[in-house]
């Protein structure tokens, strides 16, 4: 199957399996007090990625709400009406 992927698809994989691991490297952080140390590792950005997918996608809904002064956002949905039962798929004659 590999000749009917894209390569952009391995790259996204690569970058999910890489996620907040040593590959991508990371910050280290210590306290000044006990002299504790911790370690957080950099995420991928990959908008496939389950967890930076989500973050991703929250920024952009915030950014909505505001954009429209936090107004409720509505979708608005519309189907064909049908013949005798009702079927959405069918078109009455």
């Amino acid at each position: 199957y590999k000749q009917w992927i894209r390569p952009v698809v391995f790259e996204n994989v690569r970058k999910m399996l890489s996620c907040r691991t040593p590959v991508l490297g990371c910050h280290i952080y210590r306290c000044c007090s006990c002299g504790h140390v911790e370690l957080v590792y950099h995420s991928c950005k990959s908008r496939f990625c389950p967890t930076c997918g989500k973050h991703a996608t929250e920024d952009y809904y915030a950014l909505l709400r505001k954009a429209y002064n936090d107004s409720a956002i509505r979708i608005i949905t519309s189907r064909l009406r049908g013949t005798d039962n009702d079927n959405p798929y069918e078109l009455a004659s």
